[in-house]
């Protein structure tokens, strides 16, 4: 799989279970690649906004994320601005 650059800040949304809001926002907001990490209404309870180099990193906060005991559920919308592929394509 070819690693894909981003570039620009990556929503993701979380389901938290009931009683645990506060302590996600806090626990996520430790994170070093996250800006803001805010409770809100809907069908997730929290949205966290950040940046990630690339898709593996944004992969592996997301799995980081849904180990977590007060996880229910993650959606991560990554912004592609700019992206690069790592080799060229051929064109024929």
């Amino acid at each position: 799989m070819k690693m894909v650059d981003l570039e620009g800040e990556t929503v993701v949304f979380l389901k938290v279970r009931p009683g645990n809001i506060e302590r996600a926002v806090k626990d996520r907001r430790k994170n070093a690649s996250v800006r803001m990490a805010q409770a809100t209404l809907g069908p997730y309870d929290l949205v966290v906004r950040g940046n990630f180099r690339d898709d593996v990193a944004l992969r592996a906060f997301v799995k980081e994320m849904e180990a977590k005991d007060y996880a229910d559920g993650c959606e991560a919308r990554p912004s592609f601005r700019q992206w690069v592929r790592e080799k060229e394509l051929e064109m024929p």
